[in-house]
């Protein structure tokens, strides 16, 4: 209950809100004993949280890192995810990354957590992460989403984006001023162009 209560008053809208949820995630000793499902209801008035939670859970397994032992993890320990529970930690590592603020600087963890949910979305679905990142922008653009394609090419993910990836990011770069317009620009340029150039694929 007092897990619950604290979840369903975080706003998600404020930087830092993912490092609020994570230290909560972090508090709750049964997670290695919950199912995906579990975890996705551990706030039942918050859907939002409950994605969030899942994302996060998904971002320690595929990391291999602390606070969670997940080798310990009963539920998954001797089977594959469904595509059911693939698509519930897919729109849950979307969430993190949606609302991780790297606008901010207050924001001092965002750009862990978008590098982090990028692996992990990429280890699940690495032939779909593109067109979700994509999906994502063009419903409501972040400049953590812009960040999240830039990682996808530069950071040893995928590599490259497609054409028309290339052509979106153009579009926000051309925007006269703000922060989209900004972090695209910088997405093109450390990352698309560099990339191009040592391995073509624009």
């Amino acid at each position: 209950m007092i897990i619950n209560n604290k979840l369903k008053k975080i706003d998600l809208s404020k930087p830092g809100a993912i490092t609020e949820v994570d230290l909560i995630l972090d508090s709750i000793e049964d997670i290695p004993n919950l199912s995906l499902g579990q975890i996705f209801t551990l706030c039942p008035e918050r859907e939002d949280i409950g994605s969030i939670l899942v994302g996060l859970c998904a971002s320690f397994y595929f990391l291999r890192s602390t606070p969670f032992n997940f080798t310990e993890w009963k539920a998954y320990k001797n089977r594959d995810f469904s595509s059911e529970e693939k698509q519930l930690m897919i729109s849950g590592l979307l969430n993190v990354i949606k609302y991780s603020h790297i606008e901010s600087s207050d924001e001092i963890d965002a750009i862990d957590y978008i590098y982090a949910a990028c692996i992990a979305l990429y280890k699940i679905s690495p032939e779909k992460i593109e067109a979700e990142l994509v999906k994502e922008l063009k419903l409501k653009p972040t400049e953590s989403l812009i960040e999240a394609l830039g990682m996808l090419v530069g950071h040893s993910f995928k590599g490259y984006i497609t054409k028309e990836t290339f052509l979106l990011l153009k579009h926000f770069a051309e925007q006269n001023s703000g922060g989209l317009s900004d972090r695209a620009k910088i997405v093109l340029k450390e990352d698309v162009e560099r990339m191009n150039a040592i391995n073509p694929f624009l």
